[in-house]
Formats: structure tokens, sequence, C-alpha cells
């Protein structure tokens, strides 16, 4: 039994990669691939076995290390929005209390009361700042959306988790 296993999880890679799909050059893709950080750029060119991104230095990858690819939609504004009024809340929100809190560990005031409604006070209006603020950047900039066009369908895993022991993934997508 356990041998007929073994050699299942020893075949997965041989019968589980797909062909990558081919790309029209200068099309902006993310190719992700497992163990390694994705790759955001341009495609400048593609054959049966490998693809060549244009990102901040021409990168070669081959195919088969490829587990999703994802294509740019184009910018969003209102995604971008969206993203910047969160960060924007949770920034200037954050850094109100921070500033909040100081001034009353630096207060010498004998009747230190009132902590928990300051800080509350000081928080949302820092956050309602932040998130205008950040939406309007936000909208300016706008935001990256990323259609995926492949991933694999049968990925085999074998790493070590955070506590030191031996341990294996094995996962499908349909």
């Amino acid at each position: 039994m356990r041998h007929g296993l073994l050699l299942v999880l020893l075949g997965v890679p041989a019968f589980g990669g797909a062909q990558v799909p081919m790309i029209s050059e200068g099309t902006r893709v993310r190719v992700e691939r497992p163990a390694t950080k994705k790759v955001d750029g341009i495609l400048m060119s593609q054959t049966a076995d490998s693809m060549q991104i244009a990102a901040p230095q021409a990168t070669m990858i081959a195919s088969e290390s490829i587990s999703r690819i994802r294509e740019s939609a184009g910018r969003s504004h209102a995604r971008g929005a969206a993203k910047g009024a969160k960060i924007g809340a949770v920034v200037v929100g954050g850094g109100f209390a921070l500033i909040v809190i100081g001034a009353y560990v630096s207060s010498s005031d004998a009747n230190k009361s009132g902590l928990g409604e300051w800080l509350a006070i000081g928080a949302i209006i820092g956050g309602v700042e932040g998130a205008v603020l950040g939406g309007l950047i936000g909208a300016l900039a706008g935001a990256e959306r990323w259609r995926t066009i492949y991933s694999s369908p049968v990925r085999l895993t074998i790493r070590p988790p955070a506590s030191g022991a031996t341990g294996a993934g094995l996962s499908f997508a349909f």
C-alpha cells in the first residue's frame, strides 16, 4: 500500500503538468512559481518550454515551473480608492491614536482620566481624515486588476513546516 502511494505521488508531476497557453507578446503578466517570488512584467517572448518576461531585468522562466499566470485587466480607479481609503484610515487613525497616547503619558496633569474617550475621538477623526485622503490618492493612482489565465491543475509540495517536522501537500485544481 505504501509503495503504491509513493509511486502515485512520484508520478504526479509527470502527468500533472498542463500546457501553458500561448500569450500575446507585449501582454502585462504576473507569473507565479512555487518557492519563489512572483514576477510582474511584460511578456517579451514565449516558446513551448519557457517565457521571457521584461521585469526590472529580463527573466527567463521554465514553463514547467509555473503554477499560475495572470494577465493585467487594466487599472481600476474605484479599487484604488477603496484600497487607499483602507490604508489611509489605518495609518492616519493609528497615528492620531499614538499622538493621543503620547500626550496622555507626557501630561503632568494629576487627574489623568478620560484616556479612552480621547483615544476613540482621535482614532475616529484620524481614521476619517485618512480614509478621505487615502481614497483620493488611491482613486488618482488606481489599482491593477489581474485575471487568471492559467493555473496548474496539480501541485505537489514537500517542505518542512514551521514546527520543523517533514510534511507533504497535494492539491488539485479543476
